[in-house]
């Protein structure tokens, strides 16, 4: 597991009207295209709007990872004919929704599990990941229990540790999916972004 970028909103008035950089994130995901061979890639949208059209932020951007990429990638975030192949929303009321959230939580025990009982999990010790991770809290739902952050208005990020959960999802997902061959000495890394 290893980290290719990370955007924060910077503290203070430094902060005031950042915005993530869709150009610079668009760049690390193509770059990664061309440098790995991806078989998933599953994004989570922010609610944020656009301020000049009160589309969802990242939209155009996942429209254009889905039309770029949709004939490279053996597996997709959500399968099916209404599909995409990289949108993976886990918002309960879009649909697939509560699947998602079913197999995330069940991802989500896993690793703590793993991190807890040494099983051998490890990443690249990026700061902010650790940060984060060290952040994260147990969020219990129907199935478990998933991560989130300490309250809903909370400054104490955790978004690079959901990343964390969805790059072994993703890579659970490839490796069942018996669309890709896996040699016994060939590893399957998870990235994430």
């Amino acid at each position: 597991m290893f980290v290719l970028g990370v955007w924060q909103k910077p503290h203070g008035d430094r902060g005031k009207d950042w915005l993530a950089p869709r150009e610079e994130v668009d760049a690390i995901v193509r770059h990664s295209f061309s440098r790995f061979k991806v078989e998933w890639f599953g994004v989570d949208p922010s609610p944020a709007t656009d301020d000049q059209d009160e589309s969802l932020y990242w939209r155009t951007v996942i429209d254009g990872w889905h039309r770029d990429f949709r004939n490279k990638l053996k597996v997709w975030a959500s399968p099916g004919a209404q599909g995409n192949s990289v949108l993976f929303d886990m918002r309960t009321s879009q649909r697939g929704g509560v699947l998602r959230n079913q197999l995330f939580t069940e991802v989500a025990m896993l690793t703590v599990r793993d991190i807890d009982e040494d099983q051998g999990f490890h990443h690249d010790g990026h700061p902010a990941l650790r940060v984060h991770v060290h952040q994260a809290k147990r969020r219990p739902n129907q199935w478990g229990f998933s991560l989130g952050k300490a309250s809903r208005d909370s400054h104490q990020l955790v978004d690079l540790a959901v990343c964390m959960v969805g790059a072994r999802l993703g890579r659970g997902v490839v490796l069942n999916s018996g669309k890709v061959r896996t040699g016994s000495r060939e590893k399957r890394k998870a990235v994430i972004l």
